[in-house]
């Protein structure tokens, strides 16, 4: 499979799901975020088990700092069915695309 999971255009400090994995056999996503702000926000990339949501464990890449105007992609991410890439920034006007 190829193409676009989900894309979200984030909500401050509200952990948003991109993608659900749909098979026991791994699936590789990437995830791109861009912060469209003029100041910077930090943010966060996890593998989940409940959609929507983070626990503290789960996390990939936390509090990672998103310079105004600049892009963090990741790739090479791996889930499988039961499990999410949730994304969560401190601020807002943040694009995040799997």
């Amino acid at each position: 499979m190829s193409g676009r999971f989900g894309a979200e255009d984030l909500v401050a400090n509200l952990p948003q799901s991109l993608a659900q994995g749909t098979t026991d056999r791994y699936t590789a996503c990437s995830v791109s975020m861009c912060n469209r702000n003029t100041q910077p926000v930090k943010v966060g990339i996890a593998i989940t088990s409940t959609v929507n949501a983070i626990s503290g464990l789960e996390y990939i890449d936390k509090d990672v700092e998103l310079l105004p105007n600049t892009v963090l992609e990741r790739t090479g991410i791996a889930i499988k069915k039961g499990q999410y890439i949730t994304v969560v920034s401190d601020g807002a006007r943040i694009s995040a695309t799997a």
